[in-house]
């Protein structure tokens, strides 16, 4: 196990998630990079997004690229969440839209909280 002093709690962390070091100072850098090449700071820039349903598709999309698509539980829930609130415009969708959306799928037995094994809490 590393050494992980409070100022080193990230490097290691991201370092473990790619083959090579350089890889992951690789990433890190881009945005910089590409903001110094006059482009946005991401390719997948989150201002061309117009719904919810595009923000998750993204999420999706970016999970792939680093090699951890979703499996089969966050795909269930990203697949829901997308056809349901997919339609949303980003700028409309709020905090309370999503609790009320929480209690709806409570209220029909399809959503319930969880420990980390899977059962109910």
């Amino acid at each position: 196990m590393p050494d992980l002093r409070p100022d080193q709690t990230k490097g290691p962390l991201v370092e473990r998630e790619f083959l090579r070091r350089d890889d992951a100072h690789r990433l890190a850098r881009q945005p910089e990079t590409r903001v110094d090449q006059g482009l946005a700071p991401n390719k997948s820039s989150v201002s061309r997004l117009q719904t919810f349903g595009d923000l998750i598709d993204l999420h999706i999309t970016d999970m792939c690229e680093v090699g951890k698509p979703p499996r089969r539980s966050k795909a269930a829930t990203l697949t829901t969440l997308k056809r349901d609130l997919g339609k949303e415009k980003i700028g409309h969708l709020d905090r309370q839209k999503l609790i009320d959306y929480g209690k709806m799928r409570a209220e029909l037995g399809e959503a319930r909280p969880a420990n980390r094994f899977g059962g109910p809490i």
